[in-house]
């Protein structure tokens, strides 16, 4: 398929399917949104289920590859933020430079997720209680919350800010980025004062 077709198909299935779920969502409104033969997709794609799984796949793809996340053990004190910052730099430039990943995040913050899109949620988490626990480990993230507790908390508040801001678009990075200095602030363990020692 035509690159610039797939495309189009991708952020057409992505809009429907995150506004109406898997079941109600038409293959025929697609289609006709993307501007594309329906038996092209069949042959190169396949049909309705095969595009979603297409779809959970390339979301899944674009995080991984926006984020670029070093293994957590490589990581230093002097490191782990900045590894932080340039992950959500990563993300960002993504959703600049894919304009179908912008639809793809709406449909990852359903109201009701899937099986698909909670595996999904499911995978990200072990990565993220990773990162949280080399955090906790280097003492760069405080210490007086259990690892799950700071974990769960902090991708609840990073699904939010990311699910605000993608319903606002470009309106919405300025504010997206104060809640993410919000969280950040929250999370990482004070610096410790010559009189604490």
């Amino acid at each position: 398929m035509d690159p610039d077709a797939r495309l189009r198909l991708r952020q057409a299935a992505a809009e429907e399917f995150a506004r109406l779920g898997f079941e109600r969502a038409s293959l025929n409104h697609v289609v006709e949104t993307a501007g594309v033969a329906k038996s092209s997709v069949y042959h190169h794609v396949g049909g309705k289920q095969a595009l979603y799984d297409d779809l959970i796949t390339h979301l899944s793809m674009l995080v991984d590859d926006a984020l670029d996340l070093p293994d957590p053990a490589t990581l230093t004190a002097e490191t782990y933020l900045d590894a932080l910052s340039r992950a959500a730099g990563g993300l960002e430039r993504s959703l600049a430079a894919h304009p179908e990943a912008r639809a793809l995040g709406l449909l990852a913050h359903r109201a009701e997720p899937d099986a698909a899109l909670r595996a999904l949620h499911d995978r990200w988490a072990v990565v993220a209680r990773a990162y949280v626990g080399r955090g906790q480990e280097l003492g760069v993230l405080r210490d007086d919350v259990p690892p799950d507790l700071l974990t769960d908390v902090a991708l609840a508040a990073l699904l939010a800010v990311d699910a605000w801001a993608l319903a606002r678009g470009d309106a919405g990075t300025d504010a997206a980025r104060a809640a993410l200095t919000m969280l950040r602030d929250a999370v990482v363990r004070p610096a410790r004062t010559t009189e604490e020692g």
